[in-house]
């Protein structure tokens, strides 16, 4: 987690590689999470109740520990819904910008009031945000335009899913907006600039 702009850079790489059109892609991915801070099953739970509106998808919790897994398998047995659960510290920070670049939409539900780094991988890929409205949230996101910032409410993750799946212009202006403000705000060469400037260097 990140409390202030300047504090996450991406590998120029990342940032300049042609992406697949969120409208395109057929990945929801959901930050694994469950703990003191971290409210996966809220998201998980919300996902299970519109199971049959997500049959052409397959869905990702990445980052998942023991909690999480288990309600992953359990919402497979009982929904048949295409979903697997990848366990934390399994991928590297490279695959995980690759899974970020597959996704149509990502979901960050959680108590924290920090910035999310999941929230600005996101997205650099292209990938839809999704994230409970923490303290610097706002700074990065407009609701409803370039993602949907909610409260850690299972109804609110299942709203704003649906609203991510069914309007294919939505996530594709908010594909291209958000690149642009990462290109624009966590730049490496940028980020150096800012740094030497503040050292007087």
């Amino acid at each position: 987690m990140f409390a202030s702009n300047d504090s996450f850079c991406l590998p120029n790489e990342f940032l300049s590689r042609d992406k697949v059109p969120a409208s395109d892609r057929k990945v929801i991915l959901v930050k694994g999470y469950e703990s003191f801070v971290g409210r996966a099953s809220i998201a998980l739970a919300a996902i299970s109740e519109i199971a049959n509106e997500l049959k052409d998808y397959e869905v990702i919790v990445y980052s998942a520990n023991r909690k999480t897994i288990r309600l992953v398998r359990r919402i497979q047995d009982d929904t048949k819904l295409n979903i697997r659960a990848i366990p934390k510290k399994r991928l590297t920070h490279s695959e995980m910008l690759n899974l970020f670049g597959s996704a149509r939409t990502y979901v960050g539900v959680s108590l924290s009031d920090g910035i999310s780094t999941s929230l600005l991988e996101a997205m650099a890929m292209g990938a839809f945000p999704i994230q409970t409205n923490t303290s610097c949230a706002e700074e990065w996101i407009e609701d409803g335009i370039t993602g949907k910032l909610i409260g850690p409410s299972q109804e609110e993750v299942k709203n704003s899913l649906r609203q991510a799946l069914d309007n294919n212009s939505l996530v594709d202006q908010a594909s291209v907006n958000n690149r642009q403000k990462i290109e624009t705000k966590c730049n490496e060469e940028q980020i150096k600039l800012k740094s030497l400037k503040f050292y007087g260097l």
